[in-house]
């Protein structure tokens, strides 16, 4: 369905003409699982711009985004912004349907185009806020981001921490906020045919309506339990020994996080 259908009155931060801007061009709907040329060009999309650290496999992705068996226990939806009918930008949500928040697993735009750079993760960015709206009462979409390091290798670190700005103010131009999660949080190992991935140190980042200068340790807690247990957990479905050892390794990584964990947790 196209972007001006879902247009809503959005009277703060300038919101109407970032979201006029977002439509004139690119058109943003929900993927067809069965749309062959649309999953192609997003695989595309998503080998190029996605580091290769944070990629499983290429058939596990595709099974990931189009496996209907997970949607009876988790919502799984990926937006495609189209310009002139090819992907320049898709969104991945996640969320089981007794949680409050919605995980941003994917979010990667064509910064080769124009239209991908500004007009796709605007008009991204709005569907998803939109859609978190409407399934919860107070939307929260939570996403996995580079944590900056400056110590360690400072031209890297000035271009995360320069990500981190333009995507607090993408979601600004809407009239939400996206919060840095200033505690400790490390990615799940990722599966891949090899084995396993390296862990990463990793900042969460949370969009909301809401005005907050911090959360406390335990609705921390939560969030972090959301994403090891309901979204991560997911991993080996169908291999059940493989699912509990590493459903074993997430609790054990969750328990140290927590135990680093400020009480309460700021938000920047």
């Amino acid at each position: 369905m196209p972007l001006l259908d879902f247009f809503i009155d959005l009277a703060k931060s300038g919101g109407e003409k970032a979201f006029a801007r977002a439509g004139q061009r690119v058109k943003v709907s929900i993927l067809e699982p069965n749309n062959h040329r649309d999953i192609s060009e997003i695989v595309d999309l998503y080998e190029r711009r996605i580091d290769q650290s944070q990629q499983y496999e290429t058939h596990q992705f595709i099974e990931w985004i189009q496996d209907a068996s997970i949607r009876k226990t988790l919502n799984n939806t990926v937006f495609v912004a189209k310009h002139d009918r090819h992907v320049v930008g898709f969104l991945q949500l996640m969320m089981p349907n007794d949680c409050k928040h919605l995980f941003a697993s994917y979010f990667a735009v064509d910064e080769t185009s124009v239209h991908g750079r500004v007009e796709a993760a605007e008009g991204l960015v709005f569907r998803a806020m939109l859609y978190a709206t409407n399934l919860l009462r107070q939307p929260s979409v939570i996403f996995e981001v580079e944590r900056p390091h400056p110590d360690k290798d400072a031209v890297k670190a000035q271009h995360d921490f320069a990500r981190i700005r333009r995507f607090k103010n993408l979601f600004e131009r809407f009239g939400y906020r996206a919060y840095e999660l200033a505690a400790p949080y490390i990615q799940p190992e990722m599966p891949n045919d090899a084995g396993y991935a390296n862990r990463h140190d990793m900042l969460l980042m949370m969009a909301t309506d809401k005005q907050l200068n911090a959360i406390t340790r335990v609705e921390y807690d939560e969030i972090v339990g959301f994403i090891y247990d309901r979204i991560y957990g997911l991993t080996f479905k169908n291999d059940p020994e493989l699912r509990t050892i590493y459903q074993q390794e997430l609790t054990e990584t969750r328990k140290y996080i927590i135990s680093q964990c400020p009480d309460p947790v700021p938000l920047r």
